[in-house]
């Protein structure tokens, strides 16, 4: 019960939260057609949009001038023709042109009036800024506000999503509401909930294509990817993990993407003396730091120390046994947190103290927040 009360309150603590980096002037919703009324209104629609003064790079390729961004009612940007796919996988992001997603899934922005729906499906918008006042356009935004296929009888089955990108070449997905009651809604029993950034130009051969596999962003974030970067959600219902968060990619060259997100908290540990006799203590120093741009809030640390371990100080810590818990609290971007715990260690050879961390400010990524530092432990007869 304690735990499922847990999961509940995290939930619902990133449910009013916002994505720090949300741009809210999203501009007026695409009308361009086809079909009639623009992909603002259709189901499985795309169209294209000039690029006008706008310059992106994008895998080492500048698209700009007479180009034009393909933009579907289903969450796609293309480099190029529209796409109106609503059921992707791994192998159709990296078939034909460069793609960009935040959430390439089966929305229904069209008006579904009621009994079969509560008439309003959503918008499709488009906004440009010139951000330095010079010529030439520096940002472009795209953000869906649309409800799932299937599901447009619901008011919480929607998605509120929206991808900015800068002249630089940086990509900035923002989630503000998606699937809002996850529990019980679903996004309409199709597959492909995706976050995408994919280079293109893979020829499918004849025959069957194993589904290259994806990453889960909850988990690798920070991480440099190549030329396909994708997650795959499904089932329900689904587990939306990227809600009210960022992902933020930067180029890498001009054939990879550094992945990070405004919260990053991680965790580094050292242990004195890394040589101790059984009975004796050593102590654990970890040093928790947010390495991002925002606040990160309700940060815990769990140490797991080596079996037998007997704690005999742990300052703002809790337990006198493993696994100790430490409440950290609310860290600004670039502040650090030390954290000592000395322990008695009863059982030779070499052992390891698990140190986690973990925060209630939906975004951060699990790749660097836990650490093992190992300890030798000699029995009482052997020397130094």
């Amino acid at each position: 019960m304690a735990t499922a009360l847990l999961a509940f309150a995290l939930f619902a603590a990133r449910a009013q939260a916002a994505p720090p980096i949300f741009e809210s002037n999203v501009g007026a919703p695409i009308t361009t057609p086809p079909p009639p009324g623009g992909i603002t209104d259709a189901d499985d629609a795309a169209t294209t949009i000039p690029m006008g003064t706008f310059s992106f790079p994008f895998y080492g390729v500048t698209h700009t001038g007479p180009e034009t961004f393909g933009v579907s009612s289903n969450g796609l940007i293309q480099f190029g023709p529209g796409n109106p796919s609503n059921n992707p996988d791994g192998n159709d992001a990296r078939l034909g042109a460069p793609k960009i997603a935040a959430l390439w899934a089966d929305f229904n922005p069209k008006v579904v009036p009621p009994p079969d729906g509560l008439g309003d499906g959503g918008t499709v918008s488009e906004n440009t800024f010139n951000d330095d006042g010079d010529a030439a356009i520096d940002r472009v935004v795209f953000t869906w506000d649309s409800v799932f296929f299937g599901c447009e009888k619901s008011t919480t089955c929607r998605g509120r999503v929206q991808v900015q990108l800068l002249e630089s070449g940086r990509i900035i997905f923002g989630y503000d509401g998606v699937l809002t009651n996850q529990a019980i809604d679903d996004f309409g029993g199709f597959p492909g909930l995706m976050p995408v950034i994919a280079k293109g130009g893979f020829t499918q051969p004849p025959g069957p294509v194993i589904e290259p596999p994806g990453l889960d962003f909850s988990e690798a974030v920070p991480f440099t990817g190549g030329d396909l970067i994708f997650e795959h959600f499904t089932g329900s219902p689904v587990h939306f993990d990227l809600d009210q968060s960022n992902l933020i990619f930067d180029p890498n060259g001009a054939g990879a993407y550094n992945v990070t997100s405004p919260v990053d908290i991680s965790v580094a540990t050292t242990a004195s003396p890394a040589k101790v006799k059984v009975g004796k203590k050593a102590t654990f120093t970890s040093v928790v730091t947010n390495g991002g741009s925002v606040a990160a809030n309700n940060i815990l640390l769990k140490d797991t120390l080596p079996g037998f371990a007997k704690v005999k100080s742990a300052a703002g810590c809790t337990g006198k046994t493993s696994p100790v818990g430490c409440v950290i609290g609310t860290l600004a971007p670039g502040a650090s947190a030390t954290i000592k715990i000395a322990a008695k260690l009863k059982e030779t050879g070499t052992v390891f103290n698990r140190v986690d961390v973990s925060t209630t400010t939906p975004g951060d990524g699990h790749s660097n927040n836990l650490t093992e530092v190992p300890v030798i432990v000699k029995s009482k007869g052997k020397g130094k």
